[in-house]
């Protein structure tokens, strides 16, 4: 299949898979360094956001091409990719349940109730299927063989232990970002048709939370991009195996590649990381005093998920009292 590629095309791919995934990396690496030291101070630091940036810093480094070296590294190298990579679709569906039950549900959040499911579920998952392929030898150890990265052996696992998973996942998480879209809409127009009932705390409130709501959900949108490229690359190498196209799988190389990037983007976005930074710096000129760990105080910047405690998000009861609001209306 892949010798239909020249080595030129070999080549280029390489170093796209290369040169993206190493941004991806070092994105995702100042993703964890933000969340850790410079977090809002009421922010957990066990989050989903901090579990899917540690898995897209090593999932690149497991398309780099380590493992044509030796035979142990590819399949080091073939392990990681499975885990990583199932890992971090699963991290990014924790977060749209998250963002499904706060926008489309109306729930309080509870960090310390969800987070140990979370946990079981986006490493279980991955380590269950890695052990299995392992077992069954199906993860591909030959590191003179001619393909891009060492991964699991052509065949009817790759696509059950892999794609079905995925594609699975990726439909979910489609729903959900237009349900939560559709929601976010929906209200944001009924809190600007109602604005005059309404206190002018409460009405920026729930607006607020609207509009976090819609850029986190960007985090879904991200993942239903850059799988498509590769969803679309395999299907095709499916139906015509002696037949690569070098766009598609150029197209899978740069969309995967570039996860890490585009999460970042998302974080630094939705966390106003910039203006976050900006501001400690002032404050260290000024000689002002930081919260621990050189965390911003969070009466500073006003985020849905700060206004209580670390345990329970009660911003999210904006759903409760808009609901109390539009009874007393009707």
């Amino acid at each position: 299949m892949s010798s239909v590629l020249s080595t030129h095309q070999h080549e280029l791919i390489h170093d796209a898979s290369v040169g993206l995934g190493s941004l991806s990396a070092l994105v995702s690496l100042l993703v964890i360094y933000v969340h850790v030291r410079l977090r809002l101070s009421k922010r957990p630091r066990d989050d989903p956001v901090l579990w899917l940036s540690v898995v897209c810093f090593f999932a690149p480094l497991s398309n780099m091409g380590i493992g044509r070296r030796s035979d142990p590294l590819c399949a080091m190298e073939a392990v990681a990719n499975q885990f990583f990579y199932l890992a971090s679709f699963l991290w990014v569906s924790c977060i749209a349940h998250q963002l499904y039950g706060v926008i489309v549900w109306s729930r309080t959040l509870h960090f310390r109730e969800n987070m140990p499911v979370y946990h079981v579920f986006s490493w279980g998952i991955p380590s269950a299927t890695v052990s299995l392929l392992l077992f069954l030898g199906q993860v591909q150890t030959d590191s003179s063989a001619e393909y891009d990265w060492c991964w699991i052996r052509p065949g009817p696992w790759r696509f059950a232990l892999f794609y079905i998973p995925l594609i699975i996942l990726l439909v979910l998480n489609a729903l959900a970002y237009i349900n939560i879209s559709v929601t976010v809409y929906r209200r944001y127009r009924q809190n600007l048709l109602e604005a005059g009932q309404a206190t002018p705390s409460s009405l920026g409130s729930r607006l607020l939370t609207l509009n976090w709501g819609l850029r986190a959900s960007l985090y879904l949108f991200v993942f239903v991009v850059t799988r498509t490229g590769s969803i679309a690359n395999r299907f095709q190498e499916l139906a015509h195996p002696e037949n690569p196209i070098f766009a598609l799988r150029m197209m899978h190389v740069v969309t995967q590649s570039l996860q890490g990037v585009l999460y970042g983007i998302v974080y630094f976005m939705n966390e106003s990381v910039g203006r976050r930074l900006i501001d400690l710096i002032r404050r260290r000129l000024r000689g002002e005093e930081e919260d621990q760990m050189g965390m911003i105080p969070a009466q500073d910047f006003a985020f849905p998920y700060e206004q209580d405690s670390a345990e329970t998000t009660s911003i999210y009861d904006w759903n409760r009292q808009w609901d109390e609001d539009s009874e007393v209306s009707d």
